[in-house]
């Protein structure tokens, strides 16, 4: 069976039971090529070699990702894993990671320079809600912390790991060991070190020197967030917020010159911070802790590390049963007490720190006593706190810190404002579109604020200083507005529209019709991209081309919604299916025209294009050849209306004229207005063109009578063959339409399914491709029954005529099938001839029915049908 596009989409409707015959101008393929075909190159813009020289890129979908090769490692090319960029990594090297879990256990040997260290990051863009979608976690290869750290470093020096996520793993997400100069940073830990008696987060294991880990998010941890061991020198603890430890939030031994800074930690098993042994130099300030349970410490100093602390300006919250201080084997229940013994702690606090403010859990609220009461002179502090912002005063709170007297106590520090949404008046609806966007915000304090809407559809971003903006949408498509804040601090935030996901989707609007002369704007047997299709460069999988039909001097105008195609695929290699979208954001779900090897077969596409005006054609497969021909164009300013007909034949050559076929280089002309309801003034047709029992290869092209036969085709066929084609046709001033058969003899059949005029009834309304029906799976459309499909418009509205690609597959017969109105009796025309076996799709334009449905009659055998629904005609 042919693949009808990822096309085994769910079957998506039901059917009912409701209970003829008949059966491209490819030739010189003359013909101007007036749109630009562009093949769509790699995913992500190519780097210039600088750039590349600096970057190694790794990716885990093993579609995209090489293990070996002179192109590995590129972004064209990336890794499959961070092993293999970290045994490469030179000084100076980024290695950026993509989105996806990373089942690894990291072994980092390769140094930096001072620098020029090496950094193991996410890709931009990979974060949501501030935690990075780089997961690494647990190969369950190993039960110690050398093999199942999710990074282990040892005797390296100038290294840095920041955004990532490390989930899951038995042992410690990081684990260093006899290194300097390595960085820590903006990383989320979530139950790490969960095996046996557990691990430390991040594990400082012995011989270390200078060594940062800051800004991180630290939760579950199975033992201590950090553990620093005796002989390590320089470790800079700051900015860290950890939440439920399995040990102490920090674990420090006989270690010299750590510094304990500004970090928050809460709910932490034994003890807040811990300094054993006979540390020295060791600076705790700045630092909120809390919920310790009864018997354990909030902050605990051994007798031999007391004398060479420095100690003050921390918040030391007790409440939940602890012992706030323990120095040596004294416990102190408050920093009056423990200063009056000790002279430490001169400005500690035993207070509720007032937490869960707006940015979490450890972050302080309005009226916090940890705002602007730090020690801004502390050792090892970073600029900015832990979401990278910078210190900001608080009018409402006085000054009790040093210097400036605007830094916060512990890892966060309150900000102006905070964002919670970006309220959309509309999420949906029909171009132009008009959309009103609304900021809420969490103000601390009365402040002017500026608000930069990027409305994301390609026209200048707009600034204003109240928090509604409003906006007209004017193109079909997708956006996700953002809005960037600011207060005079120049603090931003950006804010996208709602949950992930929630975006602008602007529907196209109803739209008229103007005809073209049939123009080729594609043959790729004549173009430089030929028949390839650049199989999988842009995703996995799939071929692309884009055909830009707007622009500069172009056939169609600013503002097309949709364009008439005539699709030709031209001696395939293999099986495969073409699809015509208008973007490349994601891959299709459904097909235009499905093909065997070898086979020429033709379909008209009315065709939704992107505010550019162009259309992606996207196939499952490559080497074969394509041909299109602009046959019009869908447009607000358009004036052509369109009515539905009851389906009625117009010609058959089998019986009409004698029964003669049409001739090699003749012509036959079929009145089309003036009877069976279509006015004089009719200025096309839309028509079911059919060829039978050609005597050779050939084809037939259709055009108004009285004209120039024009250089383009409509129906190819093969000698012995059926094959059906839709055509919109104009009409001549004699109201006929003219059939041109280029070689051997055929019998043509044409069908009338409606007319375009300026008073006709109806505008056209592009949709995204949906699915009506899908009988595969089941037995199939028995000979001489009818199924029933639901049609609607644009959110339930009324259609009075659906545009549908109708593909049939897996037949046991040769047989047609017949769309008509719900409520009729089976018309004696047809819309898609095919053979035993054959698997082949013909657009259809059918009036509905009654209950809002179309019926579809299957001649002969056993047929399965596939019916996607591309558009709607409809009066408003």
């Amino acid at each position: 069976m042919i693949a009808l596009s990822v096309l085994l989409a769910p079957q998506l409707s039901a059917f009912h039971l409701v209970g003829g015959t008949t059966a491209m101008r490819l030739g010189n393929l003359a013909g101007p090529l007036v749109a630009a075909v562009t093949v769509l190159g790699v995913g992500l813009p190519t780097l210039p070699a600088a750039a590349d020289a600096t970057t190694l890129y790794v990716n885990d979908d093993s579609r995209l990702c090489s293990t070996s090769g002179p192109t590995a490692g590129t972004q064209a090319d990336p890794y499959c894993t961070i092993q293999q960029a970290a045994d490469v990594a030179q000084p100076g090297q980024t290695v950026l990671i993509s989105p996806g879990s990373y089942e690894e256990n990291v072994q980092v040997t390769h140094s930096g320079s001072p620098g020029q260290p090496i950094v193991f990051t996410a890709a931009p863009g990979t974060s949501a809600n501030g935690v990075s979608g780089v997961v690494i976690t647990d190969d369950g290869s190993a039960h110690d912390e050398a093999q199942n750290a999710g990074f282990f470093l040892t005797g390296v020096h100038d290294v840095s790991i920041t955004g990532l996520t490390f989930h899951d793993l038995l042992a410690s997400a990081v684990t260093i060991s006899t290194s300097t100069r390595v960085s820590i940073d903006q990383n989320h830990l979530d139950h790490t070190g969960t095996f046996d008696v557990g691990w430390p987060g991040v594990y400082v294991n012995g011989g270390n020197s200078a060594v940062t880990v800051s800004r991180n998010w630290f939760n579950g941890v199975g033992h201590s967030g950090i553990v620093v061991s005796p002989g390590d020198q320089g470790t800079d603890i700051t900015e860290n917020e950890m939440f439920q430890t399995g040990g102490p939030g920090v674990y420090v031994a006989s270690t010299q010159g750590t510094l304990i800074t500004n970090n928050t930690i809460g709910y932490s098993s034994g003890e807040s911070i811990a300094v054993a042994g006979a540390s020295t130099g060791t600076v705790i300030e700045n630092n909120v802790t809390y919920g310790v349970a009864q018997g354990g410490d909030e902050i605990q100093l051994a007798a031999l590390s007391a004398p060479t602390t420095t100690y003050d300006y921390n918040l030391v919250d007790a409440s939940a049963g602890a012992t706030a201080y323990k120095w040596g084997k004294t416990a102190y229940a408050t920093a009056a007490d423990l200063h009056g013994a000790t002279g430490a702690a001169a400005h500690d606090l035993n207070t509720d720190p007032k937490l869960s403010g707006p940015d979490g859990t450890g972050a302080p609220g309005p009226g916090s006593p940890v705002i602007d009461s730090a020690d801004a002179n502390a050792p090892g502090l970073l600029a900015t706190d832990i979401l990278g912002r910078k210190p900001v005063d608080d009018p409402n709170v006085p000054n009790t810190g040093t210097g400036d007297g605007t830094r916060d106590r512990g890892a966060f520090d309150l900000q102006s404002f905070y964002p919670k949404t970006l309220a959309l008046s509309t999420a949906q609806g029909s171009a132009p579109l008009t959309v009103t966007e609304t900021v809420g915000l969490w103000t601390m304090w009365p402040e002017p604020l500026t608000y930069t809407v990027d409305f994301h559809d390609g026209s200048a971003p707009v600034s204003s200083s109240t928090p509604t903006i409003q906006h007209v949408y004017t193109d079909a498509g997708y956006y996700t507005p953002t809005v960037t804040v600011s207060d005079p601090s120049g603090y931003t935030r950006v804010l996208p529209a709602g949950p992930a996901g929630n975006e602008v989707h602007v529907q196209y609007g109803l739209a008229g019709f103007t005809q073209l002369a049939p123009t080729r704007v594609l043959d790729t047997r004549d173009s430089a991209t030929g028949r390839s299709w650049n199989f999988g460069s842009h995703f996995a999988g799939y071929g692309e081309k884009v055909l830009k039909l707007g622009g500069a001097g172009a056939a169609i105008p600013r503002g097309t919604t949709a364009v008439v195609l005539n699709l030709t695929v031209v001696n395939p290699a293999t099986e495969g299916y073409l699809a015509a979208k208008p973007d490349d954001l994601l891959p299709p779900t459904s097909s235009n025209l499905n093909f065997t090897a070898g086979q020429t077969v033709p379909n008209l596409v009315t065709a939704p294009v992107d505010q550019d005006g162009s259309v992606y054609l996207w196939t499952n497969t490559d080497n074969f050849d394509v041909v299109a021909d602009l046959f019009g164009y869908y447009s607000p300013q358009s004036t052509g209306r369109f009515t539905a007909q009851t389906p009625v034949r117009l010609l058959d050559t089998r019986s009409d004229a004698g029964g003669l076929p049409i001739g090699p280089d003749s012509t036959v002309s079929v009145q089309v207005a003036g009877q069976h309801g279509v006015p004089t003034d009719a200025t096309a047709a839309v028509l079911n063109l059919t060829a039978t029992a050609p005597s050779t290869g050939g084809f037939l092209t259709a055009f108004p009578s009285g004209s120039a036969k024009p250089t383009t085709s409509n129906l190819n066929f093969l000698a012995g063959t059926t094959i059906a084609n839709q055509v919109i046709v104009p009409i001549g001033p004699d109201g006929k339409v003219t059939i041109y058969n280029h070689t051997g003899d055929t019998h043509a059949v044409l069908d009338l399914f409606g007319y375009y005029a300026p008073d006709g009834a109806d505008l056209y309304h592009p949709l995204d491709p949906t699915r009506l029906l899908d009988t595969r799976g089941g037995p199939g459309i028995a000979a001489g029954q009818s199924v029933s499909v639901g049609v609607s418009g644009y959110g339930g509205a009324p259609a009075d005529a659906a545009v549908l690609n109708v593909t049939t597959t897996e037949s046991d017969t040769p047989g047609y099938f017949t769309l008509y109105p719900h409520g009729i009796a089976v018309p004696g025309t047809s819309n898609l001839n095919f053979t035993a076996g054959e698997t082949i799709p013909n657009q259809v334009t059918v009036p509905v029915g009654q209950n809002s449905e179309v019926d579809l009659y299957s001649f002969a055998g056993h047929s399965q049908a596939v019916v996607d629904l591309y558009g709607y005609f409809a009066k408003s």
